[in-house]
């Protein structure tokens, strides 16, 4: 099969073809040479990931202009008649401008071929067979590619220009300590602490990271200097509750005091006042066990750190939690307290960077939208939220696990349960 790709400045519509079709052959036709050449650069390593083998090329064509995508379709097509292959060939009309299009419909006339077209987010689509006669009839053909395309989250930055970095989760697998049933009881045990006053947990932490100094190169063991600048009135209440969990051990030999964590999930958490939420949000999303439904997400990293792809470029961007639901990825930014307007900028912002129209933006809170909270400035933050297009969960230490799970899978369940789309 070839498929004849017309290049989109929606890098997802560019590839969502090849991944539901697996052709052995694709053709961009489009008028941005040096962009066809970076964004045809991921889409090779993206393809070779996941074991599609294509031939990626592309064609030049004037933008806008339909006799010359018309000339450049009927060159392909002579190419392959005078080698004698018997080749079949599929337009992909998901992307491209409206000249392209009308091109298309030109070219039925010289080939027997399919159009196909697919929506993104349900994955699903339809495959036209188009008669070279005008009284034969058109066969429509469904397509379901739920449980066949997907991207991993490091593949969808990668379309987008940006690069996987780092994320906790694979940082602390690599060193030995993958993402067990054990952690998600350690992380739970420190929520019910936190969740009780949220406030008095981002004191507290900061309060600890400052009085905590690493004493080997794998930041296992730590000096607890009580007197260091930044750690007075750590509160030993405190310390005790963390001790009872497990979560981490202090060894006092008369001279110092020795603190050491159960694994490396509970030292970021215990050193870093924001980590916890972004481990509960991760961790609720694909971990819930008591759920009606499996989760819709397929892949998915709390702590996310991106390195723009562009040697012009250095930026580095973060994101506290990013998901994927097949190709659709969901940025989510937590906040363990006070909300500031910029944080809205900035979730839009790389939002719209690595995930462009089909991003979607979801901000978790605890206490912000709390009774006490000014009326006045937690409208405002709602109503400008909503402009944005971002989705508010609020009060999440207010909500059991189940309300939780459901708060945050409720956009991806609907997608899921969209059954027909009719083009």
């Amino acid at each position: 099969m070839t498929l004849i790709e017309f290049f989109d400045k929606c890098p997802l519509e560019n590839i969502i073809g090849s991944l539901a079709l697996r052709p052995g052959r694709v053709i961009f036709l489009g008028s941005n040479r040096p962009k066809m050449e970076a964004a045809l650069t991921a889409i090779r390593k993206i393809c070779r990931e996941q074991e599609l083998h294509a031939i990626i090329s592309y064609r030049m064509v004037a933008k806008n202009d339909i006799t010359g995508v018309l000339t450049v379709l009927r060159d392909i097509l002579s190419q392959d008649n005078a080698l004698s292959r018997e080749e079949e060939y599929v337009f992909d009309c998901s992307g491209g401008d409206e000249a392209s299009l009308v091109a298309v419909g030109l070219a039925f006339r010289f080939t027997h071929s399919r159009l196909f077209r697919i929506q993104c987010e349900t994955r699903r689509g339809v495959l036209y067979k188009i008669p070279a006669h005008a009284s034969g009839e058109i066969v429509r053909e469904p397509y379901d590619g739920t449980d066949k395309i997907y991207m991993t989250v490091a593949e969808n930055l990668l379309l987008h220009g940006g690069n996987l970095e780092e994320d906790m989760v694979s940082e602390n697998a690599s060193a030995g300590y993958p993402f067990r049933d054990s952690v998600y009881g350690d992380i739970n045990r420190l929520w019910e602490i936190c969740r009780r006053d949220c406030a008095a947990w981002n004191t507290q932490i900061s309060r600890l990271s400052n009085a905590l100094r690493s004493i080997d190169e794998e930041k296992s063991a730590f000096r607890l200097e009580e007197d260091s600048p930044g750690s007075s009135w750590l509160d030993d209440g405190f310390l005790h509750a963390l001790t009872q969990t497990g979560s981490m051990m202090i060894a006092d030999d008369g001279k110092h005091k020795t603190c050491t964590f159960r694994n490396p999930y509970m030292r970021d958490c215990l050193t870093k006042a924001g980590t916890l939420l972004e481990y509960k949000t991760y961790m609720t999303a694909f971990h819930y066990r008591h759920g009606a439904y499996p989760t819709p997400f397929t892949d998915g990293c709390p702590g996310v750190v991106i390195r723009w792809n562009d040697a012009r470029n250095t930026s580095r961007n973060e994101i506290d939690v990013l998901l994927m639901q097949g190709v659709i990825p969901y940025f989510i930014s937590c906040k363990n307290g006070d909300i500031k307007t910029d944080e809205l900028y900035k979730l839009s912002t790389v939002a719209g960077r690595f995930g462009q129209k089909y991003a979607h933006r979801i901000l978790v809170s605890t206490t912000y939208f709390e009774e006490n909270r000014s009326e006045s400035a937690a409208q405002s933050l709602r109503e400008r939220a909503k402009e944005m297009n971002i989705r508010l969960i609020e009060r999440v230490h207010r909500m059991d696990d189940r309300t939780f799970y459901e708060a945050l899978t409720g956009e991806a369940h609907k997608l899921s349960e969209m059954r027909d789309w009719i083009v």
